[in-house]
């Protein structure tokens, strides 16, 4: 009787390792779903996001006239103008009129810590602007994030 017993508890065993492996399996299987499904809620972080930071809007020319004190343009060129003179407190606008999209960011690339509130909360397409208030004097130096030989400075009086 013990010859008999021995096949079946190998047998036995052997099931087991199938129950394991598709526990194994399932586990990775729900893993898997879960990390796909959370990375298309959250989308594309944003570089560096500002408290004083807007999102991307399209608002109509009149609003973008009033409220900024310069509005810089990005074209498939690059910034224009490259530089601007505002004073402390003033508003700058980012238009993007160029065909890619941009992400305006504070320079040093690609740390982005010189002036926070440059730093867009993420890109923008074809007709968005961003706008923002700096209230600290100085030469500040900007760039596309997206493309860092692409840049400009904004001086704060």
């Amino acid at each position: 009787m013990e010859e008999t017993n021995e096949p079946q508890e190998a047998e036995s065993g052997k099931g087991g390792n199938y129950w394991t492996i598709g526990i194994i399996a399932l586990v990775v299987i729900i893993g898997v779903v879960w990390y796909a499904g959370s990375r298309k809620k959250s989308g594309t972080a944003p570089v560096n996001p500002s408290q004083n930071a807007q999102q991307p809007s399209t608002p109509s020319a009149n609003e973008t006239q009033k409220q900024a004190a310069a509005t810089i343009e990005f074209t498939d060129s690059g910034f224009s103008p490259q530089s601007v003179t505002i004073k402390a407190g003033e508003t700058v606008t980012f238009k993007n009129n160029s065909s890619s999209q941009l992400q305006v960011a504070s320079a040093p690339h690609p740390t982005h810590t010189d002036r926070p509130e440059l730093n867009a909360p993420g890109p923008m397409g074809l007709g968005q602007t961003f706008s923002t208030a700096i209230s600290e004097k100085g030469t500040w130096k900007y760039h596309d994030h997206l493309n860092p030989s692409l840049f400009g400075s904004i001086t704060v009086q």
